[in-house]
């Protein structure tokens, strides 16, 4: 290797992958361009990002914090919006719920400092 662009060609053949500024000019481009009409003669890396950009313009992202016992709840979340949206435009709108899960929530639900009454002290002198 004599020189930085022959170890930048060498790289890019050997890894396959773009890298972190190429990604980052890549979404930057990608927001200039109108995602409905993507050109062809575009570059992969910048075509993925506009086709990942359009697929979440339809998209609703609904994040929740749960226990354990609460882990089916993703499943009826999505039972409950298709049945209550089917045959509506909303139908077409994909929905992302994202979970974090909590091993016992009943941590978060006890108050840690409690309220204090404020100081009153008493008068003995009448």
């Amino acid at each position: 290797i004599h020189d930085e662009n022959e170890f930048l060609l060498l790289r890019r053949q050997l890894l396959g992958e773009a890298t972190v500024t190429q990604h980052r000019r890549a979404t930057r481009l990608a927001k200039t361009i109108d995602y409905n009409n993507i050109p062809t003669d575009l570059d992969p890396l910048i075509k993925e990002k506009l086709i990942k950009r359009r697929d979440k313009v339809n998209s609703i992202i609904v994040h929740y914090k749960h226990e354990k016992r609460f882990s089916h709840y993703k499943r009826a979340f999505h039972q409950l919006w298709d049945d209550t949206f089917y045959n509506t435009p909303l139908q077409t709108t994909k929905i992302i719920v994202g979970t974090r899960n909590n091993p016992n929530i009943s941590k978060e639900l006890i108050r840690l400092n409690p309220f204090t009454k404020p100081y009153n002290p008493i008068n003995t002198s009448t």
